[in-house]
């Protein structure tokens, strides 16, 4: 209530960050105000590239723990189309939800297909979740006719998370009325295997075993 010349910061731009600050501030209190400013808008510049830079984002309780958790799928950065930063060979990270908030769980790096320069395809599309089941579904092909929708999904078990099943459908764009047979491969096929070790070179091996 001392401080009678702060209220101009507020015509300048007020952030939460800010606020909270000057909430904590001791009457009398010397300020540098400019480098006050600077690094609460900072600060939010930072959360708002992090925002940009995810491509899909679940909150939910997969571990049936009464907490919500978080799964993350990030841009390719490393790509220069945009089209492909956002489809291909994403990033995906799994976050579990405590008291504190969310912590890191699982990550990998290798499971969205990369871009096939043979043909044209969609790649990654939507994350569906069902109870403690997580699916990723993603475009790829087999030659430049045959587009491949894979169905990737996993099931959390307690603190871990296994591969629950693999399926592919088939769509020829030379034959529209073609019909090809969709496949699904399961733990039979492939045993007990983590999220963070399933890749695409993986899923590779998995197919040719039919």
């Amino acid at each position: 209530d001392n401080q009678k010349e702060l209220p101009f910061i507020f015509f300048e731009g007020s952030t939460p960050k800010l606020d909270m600050q000057l909430k904590n501030l001791k009457p009398l209190e010397k300020l540098d105000l400019k480098s006050l400013i600077k690094n609460s808008r900072k600060g939010n510049a930072i959360e708002s590239r992090n925002s940009a830079s995810v491509v899909k984002q679940i909150i939910q309780d997969l571990d049936g723990d009464g907490i919500k958790d978080k799964i993350e799928v990030y841009k390719n950065t490393s790509l220069k189309d945009q089209f492909e930063q956002e489809h291909f060979s994403l990033p995906i990270k799994i976050f579990k939800g405590t008291q504190n908030g969310f912590e890191l769980w699982k990550e990998n790096k290798n499971l969205v297909y990369s871009a096939d320069n043979n043909c044209v395809s969609e790649g990654f599309s939507n994350i569906v979740v069902k109870d403690n089941y997580f699916t990723i579904e993603a475009q790829s092909c087999y030659d430049y006719n045959v587009l491949v929708d894979g169905f990737t999904t996993f099931k959390v078990e307690n603190n871990d998370i296994f591969l629950y099943k693999y399926g592919e459908e088939y769509f020829d764009k030379s034959n529209h009325d073609k019909e090809i047979p969709s496949k699904i491969w399961t733990q039979k096929d492939f045993s007990k295997v983590r999220f963070q070790d399933v890749n695409e070179s993986f899923l590779r091996k998995l197919k040719s075993t039919k």
